[in-house]
């Protein structure tokens, strides 16, 4: 038997997925399914949304997995795959590659131009502390000074 409570949590969280992101609503799913087995009678602030849903609903919605965009993957993997040649100073590789990207104006499935992706996962972020920034900065002038007539290194320090 679902008390009228559990459907209060059970609305939480179904609300709650289609307003927030994925992560956040398995968090909250989580923490309803917590609160629920624990027997809290009451919600902190009870849901407004005026839907009903059964326990099957709440049992599906515990089962939902995030979703993976494999665009956004492989950005991610191209962007590790430059820092990683950055970081361990592989500056030929990193000229091939921003030669390659340049030449086939290659863009990834959401449209964003690889060129873009390569310059960006050479930045240093603005949270950094002040110690990463300067080994960006050595970084930086190391290429240049390994391949002083590269227009790459200049666009990539600047």
């Amino acid at each position: 038997m679902v008390r009228a409570t559990d459907k209060r949590w059970a609305a939480l969280a179904l609300a709650s997925l289609t307003l927030v992101s994925c992560e956040r609503a398995a968090e909250v799913v989580r923490a309803v399914g917590e609160r629920v087995a624990g027997g809290e009678s009451q919600p902190a602030a009870p849901p407004s949304t005026g839907e009903h849903i059964t326990a099957s609903e709440v049992t599906e919605a515990r089962q939902l997995e995030e979703a993976v965009d494999p665009v956004a993957q492989e950005i991610e993997t191209y962007r590790l795959a430059t820092r990683q040649d950055y970081n361990n100073r592989r500056f030929d590789a990193l000229e091939k590659n921003a030669a390659e990207v340049r030449e086939e104006r290659a863009a990834f499935g959401n449209g964003s131009w690889k060129t873009a992706q390569f310059y960006d996962a050479l930045a240093c972020r603005d949270s950094e502390p002040e110690a990463m920034w300067e080994l960006h900065d050595r970084i930086h002038r190391e290429w240049i000074d390994a391949k002083p007539e590269s227009v790459t290194a200049m666009v990539a320090y600047a």
